[in-house]
């Protein structure tokens, strides 16, 4: 006996007794018996029972969770009548519960189309399994649509077939879906945003990456994963387009976002030969044509683009792309009128969009707002939707109550989405243009001319072999649950020559601790006088500068035309204004200027408007609000969240008229500034009229972007500016979207004789570059120059036009680094700042950091970035604030470079500063131009100093300045590879004053 117990113990069992050995074997009895009796008692049901007795016990089973008995029993059912529909429902819904969705959907898919409601219910319980379970959505497609062909008016499937359209790629598809749930009165507030902002709502994406992991040979899985990839992996997301169309060559989004694909990389040749072989069911497509247009425009055929993007909106009437587009094609064309048409509904579709930012905050106010907007637009269902939304939240809302009123009766079975006497290509018929001819005209290609020199650009950060000790103090606390919103925006960066030695100078601006604690000496700006033997002196103290409060941006100005340069700092609270007394010392006068301000000024600029020669000041604000600085944002769930520029109103900019005897008079309402939008946060003075006097561009946050085209009559009057952004092309970006605006930069691109500007953006939002076209409007150039994909994966702040190597064509470089953190998002947070080299005035090319040197190897947090030959060797340097890293002093030291010509000016009948200037230089028949220009981007102050790079050009034929005075002056064959002094109508050009010895 011990034997054997000691055996079975060894087995991994225990059996103490003979005894134990028997009640095992007596409960293997039993178990055989019990199954032995469950099948005879399946067997006599299955043969005793009818098939109706059989499903009733079969639901029965079901009812008491004995899903096994329940599937069995209704199998046996569909062996001997294989059509009885309430069985083959009864098997699928048992398989689903015992976790075999396959076996589930053979059941349902087996209900016959003739079983009345059962059938409905089957085939749309295979499409949410094959869906949410198998990730199959071209199967559960073909369900869904089977569904609606039975019952056109089954909610489910309309939602979950709205749902997959979305998540899949095929928008557009699902507004109609989305527009038959209102009509149906079962609808929800995501029903009312995604037709709100059909391009940009969000859908549960983790069901698209679950799909792409389990079944990426789904067609619409490799749609849909496309569409998530197309602007950051533009090959992979065009391979797996290409694989979709092989398989569903009809699929109409993936022809479109193929074509979209092609053209955002610049492929011309290639997207013709998309378009050339589109099947026919793709002419439907709104995004067909508007792509069509995009080309057109491209090519600079401005009717037949103007003829794209009619068709497109003949399509969708709500597309807000093509009816922006559509707005500045008629701009350029000269038909103003009917250009307005289409740039007013433009911008109430993006307000539109906008309020969907707010319904969390305030769900109320903006379900007003959007009934109100909608109403307008002549959508007329969607009007209704959210007024009653806003019922079923309060039943005593009179507005809502009077709008459902009011737009019930006009709700006729017929009524398309948008009312027909709100259609405006019923209103504007442009079918006499013809499409355009699909051929290329070589403008995709074609380089300007350019004499090349060696692209090795190089720079280093030598701020501290230099001296240049500073860091930004931002007064991160780690005891508010998330980050205040003005602990991201500062530091900012100016150049200047306090002290008339010809060497250039840096002021920087720097936080403190919040709340403001007056006389707090710890942390101050810093001005560092530059010694003119490679290093930098902090002067601060020596100067009599004592700014300590919590500072932002800074510029500079000769406010008094003493001949010195003055400054002006933009603080959370109260600006500052600094006299320069010419004897190394600075004063506060801002109580006696009168331009302190009370609000969050982030950017600021000094420049003559009017042309009386003294500068007057405008002040950029970001946010208002009682508690901007205080205040914790929260999720709906309680939990803190850093605001967002959604959560707060826009602060009204303010502009200072300079009285000339040492005053400012506020002049922002009688000045045309006074707008209903913009939270600023960077500025540029550059005149792009041609009128002598300097328009104002203005990059607000997450708000259309402000243009201030000056009409100031004469030197006389004050300043009156007419804000004109949109009608220019430079309120939004090419998809008529407003966008979190930074910096800005201020060049000529493409080297065609027009001023362009570069504006940097928020994460996931291309940068965009607006090129001027003659007539004064911009056109989004972004794509055709090849800066759109680099910059959708960084937050770009401080930016500037830079000739690194002297070719003749401008670069840029930008600096990077997000607001917040979300790293545990996937998302980074500190960035490497990226330079693009200009190939030729068509394309920009990013530079990898390897080959730029170690600075753009980092990780950091940039804000501020200005531009300064701060060595005087001719090559551009730049300097750079952050927020977790010491300043840099971003030094260029490219080899081989090009000639240059320098030049610094000073006005006489014009202001001192000279700003507006324009400079023309000519060698052969190739022409450059620049200006000289103030605000100069993100919280940023330029050196006051135009440098052309000539290339291998060893001279220059002509030099002519265009003060704003009108005055015109040419100078022949000036000297290069210098720096040179022009004084407004003196006939001579003089050279800087020699550099210091560097002993």
């Amino acid at each position: 006996m011990n034997t054997f117990g000691s055996a079975v113990e060894g087995c991994g069992v225990r059996w103490s007794t003979p005894t134990m050995m028997q009640t095992a074997r007596h409960f293997r009895s039993f178990v055989g018996i019990l199954v032995l009796g469950i099948f005879a008692g399946v067997c006599y049901w299955v043969f005793r029972l009818s098939p109706e007795q059989l499903l009733r016990e079969a639901e029965r089973a079901f009812a008491q969770h004995q899903f096994v008995q329940a599937e069995t029993l209704a199998r046996s059912v569909v062996t001997d009548s294989p059509h009885f529909a309430g069985a083959l429902l009864l098997a699928g819904k048992a398989s689903i519960r015992r976790g075999r969705p396959d076996d589930a959907v053979g059941y349902l898919d087996r209900v016959p189309d003739d079983s009345n409601e059962t059938v409905v219910e089957a085939r749309f319980m295979a499409g949410e399994i094959l869906l949410t379970r198998l990730f199959r959505p071209t199967e559960a497609e073909q369900r869904f649509r089977r569904v609606l062909m039975q019952n056109p008016e089954h909610v489910p499937s309309h939602r979950l077939l709205a749902r997959l359209m979305v998540l899949y790629g095929r928008r557009w598809e699902a507004i109609a879906l989305r527009l038959e749930l209102l009509r149906l009165d079962s609808f929800t507030s995501n029903d009312l945003a995604f037709l709100a902002e059909p391009e940009t709502f969000r859908e549960n994406l983790s069901l698209l990456a679950t799909s792409a992991r389990r079944n990426l040979t789904d067609p619409l899985v490799k749609l849909g994963t496309a569409s998530a990839l197309r602007q950051h992996e533009s090959a992979r997301a065009e391979a797996l387009l290409r694989e979709v169309l092989v398989a569903a060559p009809n699929l109409i989004e993936a022809q479109v976002r193929l074509g979209s694909t092609l053209l955002d990389s610049g492929r011309t040749t290639d997207f013709l030969a998309w378009n050339a072989q589109l099947p026919p069911v793709v002419e439907s497509h709104p995004e067909t044509w508007a792509l069509r247009g995009d080309y057109a425009n491209s090519q600079g055929d401005f009717r037949g683009a103007a003829r794209c993007y009619w068709n497109s909106l003949r399509c969708d009437p709500c597309r807000q792309r093509a009816t922006y587009q559509l707005g500045q094609m008629l701009l350029a064309l000269k038909k103003n009128e009917q250009a307005a048409v289409f740039l007013e509904r433009s911008a109430m579709l993006q307000d539109v969009q906008l309020l969907m930012k707010r319904y969390t905050i305030n769900p109320e106010d903006t379900m007003h707002q959007a009934a109100g907007l909608c109403e307008k637009l002549g959508l007329l269902w969607e009007a209704w939707g959210w007024s009653r939304m806003a019922l079923l939240n309060n039943p005593q809302l009179t507005w809502a109550t009077e709008t459902v009123q009011r737009l019930t009766p006009l709700l006729t079975p017929d009524l398309t989405r948008v009312s027909p006497d709100a259609d405006v290509t019923r209103m504007v018929d442009l079918s006499d243009i013809p499409v355009p001819r699909w051929e290329s005209t070589g403008n995709d290609s074609q380089l300007a001319d350019t004499v090349p020199v060696d692209h090795n650009i190089q720079f280093g950060d030598e701020a501290s072999s230099a001296g240049l000790s500073f860091t930004y103090f931002n007064d991160a606390d780690p005891r508010t649950p998330a980050a205040r919103p003005f602990e991201f925006t500062g530091g900012g960066v100016a150049i200047l020559d306090y002290d008339g030695d010809g060497w250039p100078d840096l002021y920087l601006t720097q936080g403190c601790q919040f709340p403001l604690q007056d006389d707090q000496v710890e942390h101050v700006d810093r001005l560092f006088r530059n010694l003119g033997n490679g290093r930098f002196e902090d002067v601060t103290k020596a100067a009599c500068l004592r700014e300590d409060r919590y500072s932002q941006g800074v510029t500079v100005g000769d406010y008094n035309d003493d001949g010195h340069p003055d400054l002006y700092v933009a603080n959370l609270d109260v600006n500052r204004q600094y006299r320069n007394n010419g004897d190394g010392t600075f004063s506060d006068v801002t109580y006696e200027t009168g331009t302190g301000g009370d609000g969050w000024t982030t950017s600021c600029l000094m420049a003559d408007l009017n042309g009386d020669a003294w500068p007057d000041i405008y002040a950029v604000n970001y946010l208002a609000g009682s508690d901007v600085f205080e205040r914790i944002c929260r999720h709906s769930g309680g939990k803190p969240r850093m605001c967002t520029p959604y959560d707060f109103e826009a602060a009204q900019d303010q502009l200072y008229l300079n009285l000339g005897d040492g005053r400012f008079e506020e002049w922002t309402n009688e000045g045309g500034i006074n707008v209903s939008h913009g939270k600023g946060l960077g500025i540029v003075a550059v005149d792009l009229t041609g009128t002598g006097r300097p328009n104002l561009f203005v990059a607000n946050d997450t708000d259309a972007n402000c243009y201030f085209v000056n009409e100031t009559s004469s030197p006389e009057t004050p300043p009156l500016l007419r804000e004109s952004a949109i009608e220019s092309g430079l309120a939004f970006e090419r998809n008529g979207l407003t966008q979190a605006c930074m910096g800005v930069a201020v060049g000529d691109a493409n080297a065609d004789g027009l001023i362009d500007l570069f504006v940097t953006n928020y994460y996931d939002e291309a940068n965009t570059l607006y090129l001027q076209q003659p007539g004064g409007w911009f056109r989004d150039a972004t794509r055709q120059a090849g800066l759109l994909e680099p910059s959708l994966p960084v937050l770009g702040f401080g930016t500037q036009f830079i000739d690194g190597e002297l070719d003749g064509y401008l670069d840029l470089i930008a600096t990077n680094g997000h607001v917040e953190d979300n790293r545990s998002r996937n998302i980074p947070y500190q960035m490497r700042p990226q330079y693009f080299c200009n190939r030729g005035g068509k394309q920009f090319e990013e530079l990898s950091a390897e080959s730029l040197g170690p600075f753009f190897q980092r990780d950091v947090l940039g804000r501020g970035l200005a531009r300064v030959d701060w060595n005087r060797d001719g090559r551009e340097d730049v300097v750079i604030s952050h927020l977790d890293a010491p300043a840099a002093l971003l030094t260029n030291r490219t080899l081989n470079t090009g000639h240059f010509l320098a030049i610094q000016l000073r006005g006489v009948r014009t202001s001192r500063d000279a700003i507006g200037t324009t400079v023309q230089i000519r060698v052969g028949d190739k022409t450059w131009i620049q200006q000289l220009t103030a605000g100069d981007g993100y919280q940023a102050s330029n050196q006051r100093q135009l440098i052309f790079g000539l290339g291998r050009r060893n001279h220059v034929d002509d030099l002519i300045i265009n003060w704003p005075s009108g005055l015109s002056q040419s100078f022949t064959s000036p000297p290069i590879d210098t720096e040179l002094f022009a004084i407004e109508n003196r006939q001579d050009l003089m050279k800087m004053p020699g550099k210091k010895s560097t002993n």
